[in-house]
């Protein structure tokens, strides 16, 4: 995302996770997309410095975002707009205790891209997409966000961004646990027999949260959807499961348990989906 802002024009800089030496302001970065190859110099911080943020994209993951929000907390302010950038739902309120909510936007995105080999700069860009933007209750984008729409970066205004987060947040709850906890690849869950009849069962539970929230037309055909995002990524490894094999902390409280919490309010029951949570919650406890 970081070189996609610099090759449009904007001022980039990445703020960094670790303190850095004062001879590490910038980071060399590589991509690579079909037979293209650049290289970037993107500027670097820490984020314990004193000045302020007017701009800033979340790009961690979703059970990461309250931290990292924490981090940079002392360099917000009335004027910095924030856009979370991950998948599941459930951080608004972790970013509220740290900015209001209109300084807050979300964003849905379809590009893709994966570190080579660790810690290697080069990245590779795996898809290239479009990025759904949006802020609950705001049909319109504000002036502030219009050189982001107007450029090449791919940003689309959602005037209706929350019914993306949960059609993406459907398809997640369906794929991405049953990879981590079987090892597969997305597409196994449609060849599979097996495999396929326990996919059917989380999303006929996904169909009914749906339809309890209000979200009537996400409900409808569920299946039929996520059976096509499964074979149109069928050789993918869901990031679930990657996060799985590589023994990491995965977003399952914000994808599959923000769906269970969101169903016992509308009087649902999960099993299912409890199950799952269930399951990836005792891989990650043993880990090691």
């Amino acid at each position: 995302m970081a070189t996609k802002f610099f090759e449009a024009g904007f001022t980039v800089t990445l703020v960094t996770r670790s303190q850095l030496e004062p001879a590490s302001a910038s980071l060399e970065v590589t991509r690579e997309h079909l037979s293209e190859r650049k290289s970037f110099t993107l500027p670097c911080e820490p984020a314990n410095l004193p000045s302020p943020i007017q701009r800033l994209i979340v790009t961690t993951k979703s059970n990461q975002v309250q931290q990292a929000l924490a981090d940079v907390s002392p360099r917000l302010n009335a004027q910095t707009k924030v856009i979370l950038l991950h998948n599941g739902m459930g951080t608004l309120k972790a970013a509220e205790e740290h900015l209001s909510a209109a300084q807050i936007y979300s964003a849905i995105t379809t590009e893709g891209a994966y570190q080579q080999t660790q810690p290697s700069r080069q990245l590779i860009y795996a898809g290239q997409g479009t990025t759904e933007v949006g802020q609950l209750g705001q049909p319109m984008p504000p002036a502030w966000m219009h050189s982001l729409l107007d450029s090449s970066l791919g940003f689309i205004w959602h005037s209706d961004i929350a019914t993306v987060q949960w059609r993406k947040l459907l398809i997640n709850c369906a794929i991405n646990p049953l990879t981590a906890i079987h090892g597969c690849r997305n597409g196994e869950l449609i060849s599979d027999p097996a495999l396929k009849a326990q996919l059917r069962l989380v999303v006929a539970e996904l169909e009914a949260v749906a339809n309890a929230v209000g979200h009537h037309r996400l409900g409808e055909n569920l299946f039929d959807l996520v059976e096509m995002v499964a074979t149109h990524t069928q050789a993918n490894y869901s990031s679930m499961q990657q996060d799985v094999q590589h023994q990491r902390a995965t977003e399952i409280a914000y994808i599959n348990g923000y769906l269970c919490e969101q169903a016992r309010l509308v009087g649902v029951e999960t099993p299912m989906n409890s199950g799952l949570v269930a399951a990836i919650k005792h891989l990650e406890h043993n880990y090691g």
